[in-house]
């Protein structure tokens, strides 16, 4: 009789953690979600820098990522944190630019307050920014 218990109770257990898993993730999701806020949050850093870079510039928007920015230390260091390969940097205009990353998990499992200023389109997040008509400020799109 002690054995069914022991055998009833882990059972339960176990379907208890196989649910709890399914609902919530296991420690494989936590870690791709935790890289995927560091993408985000590299993203916003890099957007920055690059807004303080082409700030200073009369040329207008490059093509390529811009050069060091006077007062500011480059982040070169922000790699994807699972690949270790460079964000995207890329001219989507005259007056914008977006820096962009290939994100692990779906979306809508991702908290929207730790992805601000990212813009989603399936897997891939961008910040973008452009120049406003004035010239001197940015905005987010």
């Amino acid at each position: 009789m002690s054995r069914l218990l022991l055998v009833a109770m882990l059972a339960v257990v176990s379907v208890g953690l196989g649910w709890g898993f399914t609902v919530v993730g296991g420690p494989a999701q936590a870690r791709m979600e935790q890289r995927d806020i560091r993408r985000a949050s590299d993203l916003r850093e890099l957007g920055q820098y690059y807004r303080c870079i082409l700030s200073t510039t009369t040329e207008g928007i490059s093509d390529s990522a811009p050069t060091p920015c006077m007062g500011r230390t480059q982040p070169s260091e922000r790699t994807d944190p699972l690949s270790g390969a460079a964000y995207r940097y890329t001219k989507t205009s005259a007056t914008g630019f977006e820096v962009c990353a290939i994100f692990e998990v779906e979306m809508p499992h991702l908290r929207r307050d730790l992805l601000f200023g990212v813009a989603l389109d399936g897997q891939e997040g961008c910040v973008r920014y452009r120049r406003k008509v004035d010239g001197a400020d940015w905005e987010m799109d």
